[in-house]
């Protein structure tokens, strides 16, 4: 089995040269661990444990507009940690796409990476 991970390289780790080769390093050895358990049997919800809070996962959501609009509104807004915002920002991009009337009232500021919402 083919062991692939996304590492979300955060912004301060990466722009500091000492600290990303420690952040490199430690997930290579995450990624190593992860595989060794996978060979050995573990099933992958269980070989996850030893993974750090910066490997992606996929998962998938639903929800009716109304709860889009307050999953957007209070995750969107400047107080959202900024990884979750940007995650929210794509996804109002894709509602905003596909059901713009709904969504009209709110607007993404892509330099500060929140959404407001605007009168109409």
């Amino acid at each position: 089995m083919s062991t692939i991970l996304t590492i979300l390289n955060q912004i301060a780790i990466k722009n500091n040269k000492d600290a990303h080769s420690l952040f490199i390093e430690f997930m290579s050895r995450a990624k190593e661990v992860y595989a060794k358990l996978q060979k050995l049997g573990i099933k992958n919800e269980d070989a996850r444990f030893v993974l750090p809070n910066a490997v992606a996962s996929e998962i998938v959501v639903t929800a009716n507009f109304r709860e889009w609009r307050h999953i957007v509104e209070l995750r969107g807004s400047p107080a959202a940690q900024w990884e979750i915002r940007k995650i929210v920002i794509e996804i109002l991009k894709i509602l905003k796409k596909h059901t713009p009337t709904v969504f009209e009232d709110f607007e993404i500021d892509e330099k500060n990476e929140v959404i407001r919402r605007i009168k109409i």
